[in-house]
């Protein structure tokens, strides 16, 4: 492994660091329970959908700004925007300065969305770098840092609330100065050359070579596992069958079975779209399933933490086989925006739902409402879908 980094490009090998510190999320297992000294779970809710709901403002335009602006000077901005609003949080003492630091927070994270796999896809190809490889070994260093800052900021959670909160933030300081080192990239000239009617009209003709219903259920699924693992959702379930001095284990045992199987899947099946289906029906039937037993928010558990992994790398390589360079970065932060916009809403009639009723009850009636979500894809196709397609392929033709 080592000689493999010593041999690739400065330019890979910094994308690969970056995406090492920025899994480094040493508050992982706790931030919940640090979050609740100042507020209640339903201020948790709300602080969440206002923090994201800003982001989601400027993730559109941040795709747009990473293609102008180029990659170096978008991560270097985006990295020291995240350190900002980590360090906010950090030295929080009211629910105010912790929401003022996660809006801040999300502001940079938009912008960082489609910026870095962007520039992990165009150094790849411009250095004849595999890009499955490139991909299946950035998810093996995310999930190396995801799993040692679990156990770190586990441990020293124990000890002072506030360290794993520290490291946190300073994790984005260094990929920051990482970022600063990033080589020129001769592909980047030709994005500035891109035309905003140009990008358009590339934009317009992407809409047909996307299966609506594979997309749809993409959406939803990553919707549904971006509440899991960003949101308060992890933590909320975890609590209900751990404890503070042991949940950091639980979720390390299970994160390493289920990159072990998502390692297995990915390199054993590879049609996207009877992937994401499948994915789609275990999903709502291991949610609706604790309708009938509350036991079973265990296996729900794993479910979700194994969809979160799996459905990240499909996605990406889904996307990147039908996009081109000019408007990667703008459709990934599209995609992002598209399944990030239910959570908007989902987290104060989750954390609504959590002060209301038992974790088990809430779990089976998000199963029954992507079920619904199922049976309407049929009808959105018909009435929305196909007019895009008609008015985007209209829009090229002209």
């Amino acid at each position: 492994m080592i000689k493999t980094l010593i041999k690739i490009h400065p330019n890979i090998f910094i994308y690969y660091s970056i995406t090492l510190f920025n899994n480094f999320w040493f508050i992982t297992s706790n931030w919940v329970n640090y979050w609740l000294k100042y507020m209640t779970i339903k201020d948790i809710g709300v602080i969440d959908a206002l923090a994201f709901g800003i982001g989601l403002l400027i993730e559109i335009p941040s795709g747009v700004i990473s293609d102008r602006l180029g990659r170096k000077t978008s991560l270097i901005l985006s990295n020291f925007l995240q350190f900002l609003g980590s360090f906010i949080i950090t030295v929080s003492v009211n629910r105010y300065e912790i929401a003022l630091g996660f809006i801040v927070f999300q502001i940079g994270t938009a912008l960082f969305t489609g910026t870095l796999e962007a520039f992990g896809y165009e150094e790849s190809s411009e250095h004849n770098y595999n890009y499955d490889r490139l991909l299946n070994f950035s998810q093996y260093l995310s999930n190396f840092g995801y799993l040692i800052s679990l156990s770190i900021g586990g441990y020293f959670y124990l000890i002072n609330k506030n360290i794993p909160n520290f490291l946190w933030s300073i994790n984005f300081l260094i990929s920051m100065i990482l970022s600063l080192f990033i080589f020129s990239l001769s592909s980047q000239e030709r994005l500035f050359d891109s035309s905003s009617e140009k990008i358009s009209i590339q934009f317009k003709n992407l809409i047909h070579k996307f299966n609506f219903r594979s997309s749809f259920y993409l959406i939803l699924l990553s919707s549904i596992t971006f509440a899991f693992d960003y949101g308060f959702l992890k933590i909320y379930i975890l609590d209900s069958f751990s404890n503070l001095s042991n949940n950091f284990i639980y979720l390390a045992l299970i994160t390493i079975f289920c990159l072990l199987a998502s390692s297995y899947l990915i390199k054993k099946f590879n049609n996207f779209e009877r992937i994401i289906r499948v994915s789609y029906i275990i999903l709502c039937l291991s949610l609706i399933a604790n309708l009938y037993n509350d036991s079973l928010i265990f296996l729900s558990f794993i479910v979700l933490n194994f969809l979160t992994i799996y459905i990240y790398q499909i996605s990406m390589k889904y996307i990147n086989s039908r996009v081109g360079d000019t408007t990667r970065a703008s459709f990934i932060s599209f995609f992002s925006f598209s399944y990030k916009l239910p959570y908007v809403l989902l987290s104060i009639l989750l954390s609504l739902g959590l002060e209301a009723a038992n974790t088990g009850f809430i779990l089976g009636m998000l199963g029954v409402f992507l079920i619904i979500m199922g049976f309407l894809s049929k009808f959105i196709e018909k009435i929305v879908y196909n007019r895009i397609v008609s008015w985007g392929r209209s829009s090229v033709a002209e």
